[in-house]
């Protein structure tokens, strides 16, 4: 199967140190790359306070990965998520490169014409 892009959010048990945190994020590293998933980028936004308690716990440790991987292994990533204790908690999404639709041009208007409600083609009268 084709390798998909993706993004993980893992919230980290804040209870411990900054190097037991270093090194939770860095087990969860290695737990996507021996998947044989590509990893793209890893970015640790700190300790934030959660909206609601997860485990008994207020704030989290948040780091965001963005890996390349296929969709049997995004799967067994998220099971041995649940039950790793220094994850509280976890959200995979499928990273996909928006395109905007392609635009037509329209027919410049011609001079004299307005938008069928301008005033000014009325003679100054709104339209009724």
């Amino acid at each position: 199967m084709a390798q998909r892009d993706y993004e993980a959010l893992v919230i980290l048990n804040p209870n411990v140190g900054e190097e037991e945190v270093a090194a939770a994020t860095q087990r969860v590293a290695d737990q996507i790359t021996g998947r044989g998933a590509q990893l793209e980028n890893v970015d640790s936004w700190g300790r934030r306070r959660m909206y609601y308690p997860i485990k008994h716990q207020r704030d989290g440790q948040y780091v965001v990965y963005a890996f390349r991987a296929e969709p049997q292994a995004v799967a067994e990533l998220e099971a041995s998520w649940r039950i790793t204790e220094d994850v509280l908690r976890h959200l995979v999404t499928r990273r996909e490169e928006y395109k905007l639709p392609r635009r037509t041009p329209r027919a410049p208007r011609q001079a004299g014409q307005g938008a069928p409600n301008d005033q000014a083609s009325a003679g100054g009268q709104p339209t009724p």
